[in-house]
């Protein structure tokens, strides 16, 4: 099987004991754009956690809540610049650990699930939460791209992007566009990447709802805030391009990585007008910025 993000294609390949099912990426199964990046990614079970010895941790992530987050994470890198990606799950009905190693030179994803049971049969969506998320962070990347908190739509060919911490406004805003009639891209997570000199937002495979490949360019971008008043301004230069940087799924943990991705996001700045924006949950917000292109 063939899933397709961005312009990202992964070719799936499984062993007996891993139960490949499509359910959040069941409609990624066909390109928006054509592919320029081709990964081969392969699942198999294994009775032992897989071996890191040849790998050095890079950047670690902890939970804070074992109730809404059950699981840790870490990236590693060796010497080669091979990633590897490691969850340790801490009640997860089948698995105790899942590990990622990609080989970025070869464009190779080798993933390793080791079962309670030996003998367990894995069911998984390819891009099973929360490993779908962190590989899509690096193959973003890798890509010349990046994902982003936000949430996107599209609307008279005008692309409208609104990026914020959670509980700020992006589903709600996502929601007055469509009851508007916009085409939503995504009301969460974006992958923002450049085709043919414009920046595009992607949506990816969510865990929580199904939803068809979509995209659309990035004509405006707006950091949310919530208020009793709707006011827009823009804002300009390094202020507005730090303030969109920090809503960005960064994990770096090396000066190039850094800086490629610094450079990604002061061009997607300078190219895309951004604005402060303070709303109320109605649907006035939607006419004073459709007013923003007149």
């Amino acid at each position: 099987m063939n899933i397709f993000l961005a312009s990202l294609e992964l070719k799936i390949k499984s062993t007996a004991k891993i139960d490949l099912q499509l359910t959040a990426s069941a409609k990624y199964t066909f390109p928006l754009i054509s592919t320029t990046q081709t990964y081969s990614c392969n699942y198999k079970t294994s009775k032992s956690y897989e071996s890191l010895s040849n790998f050095k941790q890079a950047f670690k992530g902890e939970s804070f809540d074992k109730q809404t987050m059950p699981y840790s994470w870490m990236v590693y890198q060796n010497g080669n610049s091979d990633i590897a990606i490691k969850i340790t799950f801490f009640n997860h009905p089948k698995i105790d650990s899942a590990t990622a190693i990609i080989n970025s030179r070869q464009k190779v994803i080798d993933i390793t699930i080791t079962p309670h049971k030996s003998d367990d049969t894995v069911t998984i969506d390819p891009l099973f939460h929360p490993l779908g998320g962190l590989l899509m962070v690096h193959l973003a990347h890798k890509s010349g791209g990046f994902i982003i908190h936000a949430s996107g739509v599209s609307c008279s060919n005008k692309g409208y992007l609104f990026s914020a911490v959670s509980g700020t406004g992006k589903s709600t805003m996502a929601s007055l566009w469509e009851q508007s009639g916009a085409l939503i891209i995504n009301d969460d997570r974006l992958w923002i990447q450049k085709i043919a000199e414009r920046w595009n937002m992607f949506n990816t495979p969510m865990i929580w709802y199904s939803q068809k490949p979509a995209m659309a360019t990035v004509d405006k971008i707006f950091l949310l805030h919530q208020s009793k008043n709707n006011l827009i301004t823009q804002i300009k230069g390094i202020n507005a391009s730090m303030q969109v940087m920090s809503n960005c799924m960064q994990h770096l943990y090396e000066k190039e990585m850094t800086k490629s991705h610094l450079n990604k996001v002061l061009d997607f700045t300078s190219q895309i007008p951004v604005y402060s924006c303070a709303f109320k949950p109605d649907k006035e917000i939607v006419e004073i910025i459709k007013e923003l292109n007149e």
